[in-house]
């Protein structure tokens, strides 16, 4: 079924007016903006951190100090790249490494609230607890 671009937004428009009977569908652009707004808000890196070339235990030093720093400065969303590994003689070792960690900082009183590592699968985006 072929719709021009046109005719996708009157069905939408018409779509809203039927379920939302009388209610203003300006109101409910400016909620769902706002909703929308808030989760970019959500994925968006406040702070990068780059872990390429790094050996494992200085990058546990520079995650842990980088995490509490971002924390303090009320980061919500920081970036850790540590690469893919592919260009190392133990393929991934510091990918897998900082998973662990972040782990750990999951735990009861670290920083981290939960992070995602589908970021191109050298990177890892963390939400940060809020500070207490």
């Amino acid at each position: 079924m072929d719709v021009a671009p046109d005719d996708d937004a009157e069905d939408f428009d018409d779509l809203l007016s039927e379920n939302l009977g009388s209610l203003d569908t300006t109101a409910w652009e400016v909620v769902l903006g706002e909703k929308m707004a808030g989760l970019a808000e959500q994925s968006v890196p406040q702070a990068t951190l780059d872990l390429h070339g790094v050996r494992v235990g200085d990058a546990f030093e520079r995650v842990a100090t980088f995490l509490l720093d971002q924390r303090e400065k009320v980061a919500k969303v920081v970036l850790i790249i540590t690469g893919k590994g592919i260009h190392s003689r133990q393929k991934g070792v510091l990918l897998v490494a900082i998973r662990r960690q972040l782990h750990r900082l999951q735990k009861k009183d670290g920083p981290v609230h939960n992070f995602d590592a589908d970021c191109g699968g050298g990177a890892f985006l963390v939400r940060l607890k809020p500070q207490r």
